[in-house]
């Protein structure tokens, strides 16, 4: 494989992972709008910080935004 088609498949996986983050940060925000809702917003909470534990795995101390 390319060194180009190895590129650009990474960055078709970077994309998608950002595209997930953003669309459950948008379901956190949601659910967090309605105190009736607290108990989702939790748990779409712990998924966000899962999948950016894998991804960026120093981003809890990472002065950086991300």
């Amino acid at each position: 494989m390319s060194k180009e088609a190895v590129d650009l498949a990474t960055q078709v996986v970077v994309d998608a992972e950002e595209y997930w983050l953003r669309a459950k940060w948008d379901e956190y925000s949601t659910y967090q709008a309605d105190p009736e809702f607290e108990c989702l917003a939790h748990a779409v909470l712990e998924e966000i910080e899962i999948e950016m534990d894998r991804i960026y795995p120093n981003w809890r101390s990472d002065e950086r935004e991300i």
